[in-house]
């Protein structure tokens, strides 16, 4: 029988304490030394643990986050999942990629979209959808990057990281769809502060798009904050010109 500690605040226990509390319980118990100590296991050895979910897409090891861009094409479902090589929630994320002709029984692909050095993501491939445009699998993501130490301190200067990326499937012939290219026009949206500070009342951002070889871009200025959640903001739409 295992016993939990739970911290308490005034004698009240949150959904996140008891999870918290009960999960790092039950890898005590469970795991091996190594991988408490954020050594990962090895995938044969994984593949061969009778605990594993056997009709539950996993990744080979190591991390997964939510999954992305469920798609059909002919005949073979595909799912694609937010993959960390290091067990780390603030490791750079990758999109790892599974097959499937029954949703039951998934091959594994490896990364489909990983991050570009010096490209708009560079720190990393977020979440995103896939759909079918002409014939071709398009993956449409959010890309992360910053110059700062962190996401958090860019964020804290008021400074958004993330950006609007196209991948198209080099073979749409191929039923795996192994290989993915970006577009050169990328990113197809992303967002700049153009007056300095942090965020809040003045500050203005500017959000371009690329559609059908057009440049369209959106202002939006902050007229009013009430922190943290409430804000009001002027915007302003169009194309731009000469483009």
């Amino acid at each position: 029988m295992m016993r939990i500690n739970v911290p308490s605040r005034l004698g009240q226990v949150t959904r996140r304490d008891f999870i918290t509390a009960a999960s790092a319980t039950v890898a005590s118990v469970v795991l091996p030394s190594t991988v408490l100590m954020g050594e990962a296991p090895q995938a044969s050895n994984l593949a061969n643990d009778r605990h594993r979910p056997r009709f539950h897409l996993m990744p080979p090891s190591l991390w997964l986050n939510d999954p992305n861009g469920p798609l059909h094409f002919k005949g073979w479902y595909h799912l694609f999942y937010q993959y960390a090589p290091t067990i780390n929630n603030f490791a750079t994320k990758y999109w790892g990629h599974a097959v499937s002709t029954d949703m039951v029984h998934w091959k594994n692909l490896g990364i489909a979209v990983a991050p570009t050095p010096g490209g708009p993501d560079k720190n990393g491939c977020w979440t995103g959808s896939a759909v079918v445009v002409n014939g071709v699998p398009t993956i449409i993501y959010t890309g992360g990057t910053w110059s700062a130490e962190s996401e958090r301190a860019e964020r804290a200067k008021g400074i958004i990281p993330e950006r609007q990326l196209v991948a198209i499937a080099a073979d749409p012939n191929d039923p795996d769809l192994i290989k993915w290219n970006k577009i050169p026009e990328n990113p197809v949206l992303e967002a700049r502060q153009t007056s300095s500070g942090p965020m809040g009342v003045g500050a203005t951002y500017v959000v371009r798009a690329k559609l059908l070889g057009r440049q369209f871009q959106s202002t939006a200025e902050v007229t009013a904050w009430n922190p943290p959640h409430s804000w009001t903001v002027k915007t302003t739409s169009g194309p731009v010109h000469g483009t």
